[in-house]
This record gives structure tokens, C-alpha cells and sequence, in this order.
């Protein structure tokens, strides 16, 4: 029972690992369409999203506590983008193809572009 109670509080009072965000940055000509899942808590049930990003514009998909070094594949339970007409996506479940940079309080983003850059 003392465990139980143990697990049950950890939960309810949430990780105290730094809030990061996930944004996708739409580097191209055309508007992008994509939608994003994440493990929705206490059900554990994934719940996905529809997302729409203008041509040169970025979207929030995700806000949440990562622990330093976490693993940024694991955030999401799937991403799935919209084929585009010539263009190449990148896939956003290689971690290589998320740039970590910091916002203007300190605290970490990643950020997915949409197309290669080469």
C-alpha cells in the first residue's frame, strides 16, 4: 500500500525535470500538414493531433519536462507529415534531424525543420 501511495503521488505531482518544447519549422514554399501523438496520462492512450504550418513559419507541438540528455524520439508517439509535391521530409523520428537550442529564459527547444537545408 505504501508503495501504491509512493507511485500515486510521483504521478500527481508531475516530473521536476525543465520544461523544454517541440516546434516544427516549416522551411519551404508550401504549407505543411502533420499530425503529432503523444501518450496522453493517466490512460496512457496516445493522443494525436492535426497540425497545419504556414511556408516559413513554426508551430508548438509540444511542451513538456525532459530530463537532460532524454531521449527527444521518445516525446512523441508518432509523427506522421503530409506528402508534399518535390519536396524531401526529413524524418522526424531520427533524433539527428532535431536541433536543440535554447529560448530566451534558458530553457531548451528542439527544433524540427521540415526539409533538408543542403
Amino acid at each position: 500500500m505504501k508503495r501504491s501511495f509512493i507511485i500515486l503521488s510521483i504521478l500527481i505531482s508531475g516530473c521536476s525535470y525543465p520544461t523544454t518544447t517541440f516546434w516544427v519549422k516549416n522551411n519551404t514554399d508550401k504549407e505543411v500538414y502533420f499530425t503529432a501523438g503523444a501518450v496522453h496520462l493517466p490512460s496512457r492512450s496516445i493522443l494525436t493531433l492535426p497540425f497545419s504550418v504556414p511556408p516559413n513559419d513554426s508551430v508548438l507541438v509540444r511542451r513538456i519536462g525532459l530530463r537532460d540528455g532524454g531521449d527527444v524520439t521518445n516525446v512523441f508517439g508518432n509523427i506522421s507529415f503530409m506528402t508534399i509535391d518535390s519536396i524531401e521530409i526529413k524524418d522526424p523520428m531520427n533524433p539527428e534531424n532535431w536541433e536543440k537550442s535554447k529560448d530566451k529564459y534558458g530553457k531548451s527547444k528542439f527544433i524540427f525543420k521540415v526539409k533538408s537545408e543542403n
